[in-house]
């Protein structure tokens, strides 16, 4: 019995392809340490103008804070452009040469291979799926750090600048893991399905289309278009089902967070009243809520869709 590879051993593998660009990656690394002072530095830049210079009237200062406010976020999306063309090109680099060096494995492989296999099938495992591949560890895997890095800072600072304000934020995380599991769950087992319907529609279609002059010898183009069309019905039923678990993973977020804005305002304003927190610490939180929950369920995604190509790689 072969043992089981795991998804860390398959990124290992994936690193191999990865590291003669080290170069490139460590520029997008180098790029993390401002992307996540930006992201802390808006929130306190906003708390700061809110409290020190709205409220009280002064103008002079305003103009100041709000241009440090642009500088920062100048510096922010310049840092995260950096990032992500660093990380997206070393991803096409590497999924360049796993393509080669895929093909020149195919090529290798014995007749057999080919007879129990649609030439269809190998040819979608060699351009769609290494496509998604790609998307999973240049967007995905290899951004999970930043993403980690910014929840983590953005928690620490909300616990500074109210911790109590931070347990109502917390409060909210348990539900979006649980409603985000199970979602997730299914939305996995639909989006391995799409991929296999894909492969199954693209190898039946290559097929025919190398035995057209058989099919019409035979008069069999009424058969093989209704079997055509159950393979591309049954892609069809699965994409439906992925993009709808889609869909809703997203909805009910967006939902959940507008119901922690509403404690939040709740709360935050009962605070306000008793002279715990300043207005701008409240709004501050506000900014900060998405900041939060989406970097959160993307992490988690992130997570699912890194382990199913991943997998869709072993085949």
């Amino acid at each position: 019995m072969n043992k089981e590879v795991t998804d860390w051993e398959l990124f290992q593998r994936f690193l191999v392809y990865a590291r003669p660009h080290w170069k490139s990656l460590a520029l997008g690394v180098a790029t993390v340490p401002f992307s996540v002072g930006t992201t802390l530095l808006l929130p306190w830049l906003i708390i700061r103008i809110i409290d020190d210079h709205v409220i009280p009237g002064d103008l002079d200062g305003l103009y100041q804070m709000a241009t440090f406010m642009a500088l920062a976020v100048a510096v922010g999306y310049f840092s995260d452009s950096i990032y992500t063309f660093t990380l997206q090109k070393t991803g096409q680099l590497a999924i360049s040469a796993m393509r080669s060096d895929l093909f020149a494995h195919i090529l290798s492989m014995p007749r057999s291979f080919f007879d129990q296999r649609p030439i269809g099938v190998v040819l979608t495992r060699l351009t769609s799926d290494m496509e998604a591949l790609n998307d999973s560890l240049a967007i995905g895997v290899l951004s999970i750090f930043t993403d980690f890095l910014k929840t983590i800072a953005l928690l620490a600072l909300l616990i500074t600048l109210s911790w109590k304000l931070t347990l109502v934020v917390l409060l909210i995380l348990p539900p979006i893991y649980l409603v985000s599991n199970f979602l997730r769950t299914r939305l996995r087992h639909y989006y391995n399905l799409t991929r296999e319907a894909l492969a199954e529609a693209t190898g039946y279609l290559q097929e025919c289309l190398n035995g057209v002059k058989t099919i019409q010898l035979y008069a069999s183009e009424a058969k093989v278009q209704k079997d055509f069309e159950e393979k591309t019905k049954h892609f069809f039923k699965a994409q439906t089902h992925s993009n709808f678990y889609d869909a809703a993973l997203y909805s009910v977020i967006e939902g959940i967070t507008s119901i922690a804005l509403g404690l939040m305002i709740w709360y935050g304003s009962q605070q306000i009243l008793a002279g715990i927190v300043s207005i701008g610490v409240l709004v501050g939180f506000i900014n900060t809520l998405n900041r939060i929950f989406v970097p959160f369920v993307n992490l988690l995604n992130k997570f699912r869709f890194s382990s199913v190509h991943f997998h869709h790689s072993k085949i």
